[in-house]
């Protein structure tokens, strides 16, 4: 008896430990997104993420899927890559810190031809242009010369500014930074996500507006 007694002790003691260390890894290396604080609250964080976005008055193109994101959110979107599509220097578009044009292919359905990977370096060259890609286009890009070196295997997301001498692959690859309950009401999460995790992204660091 005491025998089951001790060893039951042991390995009531072994769960609570076992228990505790599960909490905590899960808290630090996945799952932990806060789900804390009501719907409206999560959805305040969404509108002003958008709108600490716009405050820096960016051209913001969206290539590809509309991602639908907050009403709030200024973009616009476009169709191609050449100058007639793009109308950088047109009343609205020109009067702007910066362009940014983001191609959103998060399932990589989208077909861009080589010349069309011609017409976005070119961009890249251009004082005050950024380009995203949300979707894996790493292979293609490296081969044009956009991006020097592949990133780790499962990446799917990349920013490149500054000439193209700056970039930061996998910038929007963490999905924990949406708020809990915004995420939940995505309808299309596989076509949304990625581009929402950006917003939030390009809201919290300075990193890519200097």
């Amino acid at each position: 008896m005491k025998y089951f007694r001790r060893y039951g002790f042991v390995a009531l003691a072994a769960l609570i430990v076992m228990g505790g260390l599960l909490i905590l890894f899960t808290v630090v290396f996945g799952g932990g997104k806060d789900k804390n604080g009501t719907k409206d609250n999560h959805y305040k964080r969404m509108r002003e993420a958008c709108e600490t976005v716009n405050s820096h008055n960016f051209d913001i193109m969206v290539y590809g899927k509309d991602f639908a994101p907050p009403e709030n959110f200024k973009y616009r979107g476009v169709t191609g890559f050449d100058d007639y599509s793009l109308a950088l220097d047109k009343d609205g578009h020109s009067n702007c810190t910066a362009h940014m044009l983001i191609i959103n292919d998060p399932n990589n359905e989208l077909f861009i031809t080589e010349q069309q990977w011609t017409q976005i370096k070119a961009l890249l060259e251009l004082n005050n242009f950024y380009l995203v890609v949300l979707g894996d286009k790493f292979g293609i890009m490296s081969a044009m010369g956009i991006v020097s070196n592949l990133p780790a295997a499962g990446t799917r997301s990349t920013i490149i500014w500054k000439h193209g001498e700056r970039s930061y692959p996998g910038f929007a690859d963490n999905p924990e930074l949406v708020p809990f309950y915004v995420e939940q009401d995505l309808p299309n999460k596989d076509e949304q996500l990625l581009a929402y995790t950006m917003i939030m992204e390009l809201s919290t660091h300075d990193i890519y507006f200097n």
